[in-house]
């Protein structure tokens, strides 16, 4: 690969598990960080992305991440990605506030369609309309809202009534309070997202300064993948947005909170509606585990979280369940903080288990510090996210992209680490000799059951707390359109008009001849062409089909269902279900789960 000169290489790997060679560099002038993996994937991804370190609640990153997706210098159509979808073969095109940045990826697997998507959000991320009218932050942020002077004063706009919407989700609820408690003097005490009390503090000044301040290449860490000409990428975005820049220091590194030496415990009210007995509580146990920059350790937290807590029958699981704590259970390692941490979470509980649930917990897990972990549990866990990593199928999401959320975490904070989950072939022979060992049980021991570092907290339900917030929202707005002089009632009347005109009105022509959008003769006219061979395997009829796989053998068994009522289908899916949910004459079910997730994954 050719490198331009404004750029310096800083190093290149080999990552064979994933037939890539990756090059991380740095901008010369503004210091932006590149990651480039060059693969024969003709499914491209790009992906800018920022960090954003919000230092109230009032949903900055999250409204900015909305805005600026609403037109900007090259492109001032009010919403270019929905004309651009029009035209455009894309295979993703989204953004995600996280609670330390902002991400903004796109992907497609042609070529034109590519330079285009990534033109529109280079743009978009970097000259956008909000410095051109204040409307965008009343439609995508918040506003007060009046018909005329005689209607009631109304909040409104897209993210405000999205985090009401999520403020009223128990489970967000539950590990939004658990974060903020975790890691108190940080960026992540506050809610990237937006807490909807908080929102309307924000204003068009506050707005346009953390847009300049963190919109910026020196606060960029910018990723492509596939099969490109990454020369003409790179210099394109030297030339078009790069260079045109200074380079700053952002100050956007999040530092370390200090630490507890002691578990916090807390409870919080959550809102269901009157008369509804049958609410249960929500109990989440957090601890700050740190080993971000550690691959090897980063999946032993994945491992454990399998063996002990999320496979059918694993142990702790299922004593919560023998006690009664819970419907639901499950662990999982947050990696995506500077420190991250190993969370368990129990749905459907009883408010009288709180602390019953930490005790068990507690027990459970010192059992099995103490009397080891199965380790064909642990062997079945390595498995299961082996699979998981070499396939990098996460749905809807590029295999570009799984790299990219694969990667991301280490990578904005140690660049060093960036590459460490992904060449994994060493680390998942390194885990398998330490399962042979104690290592599991002492990072059980060390890192969770001794650690003071961590949060306890209970959501209870608390009959009508929705409707009773609501009927306060009402009466704050009312007291403070009762402050306000007849001038300022019209002026926000006057505003209401003014936005919904500017929502209603169409986008010109101009604007919209602006968008660029695939010609016909961009597509490639011929179809993707499947090689499919029969073959006769031990006397079975067998389509195979050779294909690029990291490793991983698919076989789909089709058996032939002639006979069957129709009234017993249903019953036929179910049977599919319970063959490998239930103990059989030599397994257990826990022992059946483990047997099974050392080879196969369904």
């Amino acid at each position: 690969m050719n490198i331009p000169n404004t750029y310096e290489l800083i190093r290149s790997t080999e990552l064979p598990e994933i037939g890539a060679t990756a090059y991380q560099l740095h901008h010369r002038k503004t210091q932006a960080k590149f990651l480039l993996l060059e693969t024969e994937d003709d499914n491209k991804v790009f992906s800018v992305t920022f960090k954003t370190t919000p230092e109230n609640s009032e949903g900055t990153p999250h409204i900015l991440e909305h805005s600026v997706l609403c037109g900007s210098e090259l492109f001032p159509v009010k919403d270019p990605f929905m004309e651009l979808a029009k035209g455009s073969l894309n295979t993703f095109l989204n953004a995600f506030t996280y609670p330390d940045r902002t991400s903004y990826p796109v992907a497609s697997q042609n070529e034109a369609d590519f330079r285009n998507l990534m033109a529109v959000y280079m743009d978009a991320v970097f000259r956008p309309n909000i410095y051109k009218t204040d409307k965008i932050l009343r439609q995508e942020g918040w506003h007060y809202e009046m018909e005329d002077a005689g209607s009631p004063l109304k909040l409104n706009g897209v993210v405000y009534n999205e985090m009401r919407g999520a403020y009223s989700d128990p489970m967000n609820v539950l590990d939004t309070a658990a974060t903020e408690l975790l890691y108190p003097g940080t960026t992540y005490a506050f809610d990237s997202g937006g807490d909807p009390k908080d929102i309307p503090k924000l204003t068009q000044e506050k707005f346009l300064a953390f847009h300049r301040r963190f919109y910026h290449p020196s606060n960029g860490w910018f990723y492509l993948y596939g099969n490109m000409d990454f020369e003409e990428r790179l210099n394109w975005l030297d030339e078009a947005y790069l260079s045109r820049y200074e380079a700053i220091d952002p100050e956007t590194e999040v530092p370390l909170s200090p630490h507890s030496d002691k578990v916090l415990r807390a409870v919080y009210p959550y809102g269901v509606p009157e008369g509804d007995r049958e609410a249960k509580c929500y109990f989440e146990k957090s601890i700050r585990v740190g080993g971000l920059f550690d691959p090897v350790e980063t999946l032993a937290y994945q491992i454990l979280a399998f063996a002990l807590l999320n496979a059918p029958g694993a142990p702790v699981r299922q004593a919560l369940l023998d006690e009664g704590i819970y419907t639901n259970v499950s662990g999982f390692h947050a990696s995506w903080f500077r420190e991250p941490n190993f969370s368990i979470v129990a749905q459907e509980a009883e408010k009288a288990d709180f602390e019953r649930f930490d005790e068990i917990l507690t027990r459970e897990l010192l059992k099995q510090a103490e009397q080891g972990i199965n380790k064909r549990s642990l062997l079945a866990g390595i498995t299961n996210i082996e699979f998981t990593m070499r396939e990098a199928d996460y749905g809807s999401f590029p295999r570009g992209l799984a790299y990219w959320n694969i990667l991301s975490d280490a990578w904005l904070h140690d660049e060093n680490e960036a590459l460490g989950l992904l060449h994994f072939d060493p680390l998942f022979v390194k885990l398998r000799e330490l399962a042979e060992g104690d290592y599991f049980e002492k990072l059980l021991r060390e890192k969770i059951l001794d650690n003071l570092d961590a949060v306890l907290v209970a959501l209870e339900p608390e009959e009508g707390l929705t409707e009773k917030e609501d009927r306060a929202l009402e009466q704050k707005l009312a007291d403070y359109k009762a402050s306000l002089s007849e001038e300022e009632i019209l002026k926000i009347v006057r505003e209401t008009a003014e936005l919904r005109a500017y929502q209603e009105a169409p986008s010109t022509p101009e604007e919209l001849e602006s968008v660029p959008l695939l010609e016909l003769s961009e597509i490639n006219p011929e179809p993707r062409v499947m090689h499919n061979e029969e073959r006769e395997i031990g006397g079975v009829r067998t389509i195979y089909h050779e294909a690029v796989t990291s490793g991983i053998g698919y076989l789909d068994l089709l058996f032939s269902l002639e006979g069957v009522l129709m009234a017993d289908l249903c019953a036929v899916g179910l049977l599919k279900t319970l063959y490998t949910q239930m103990s059989t004459e030599h397994y257990s079910y826990n022992d059946l789960t483990n047997e099974i997730s050392l080879y196969v994954i369904f």
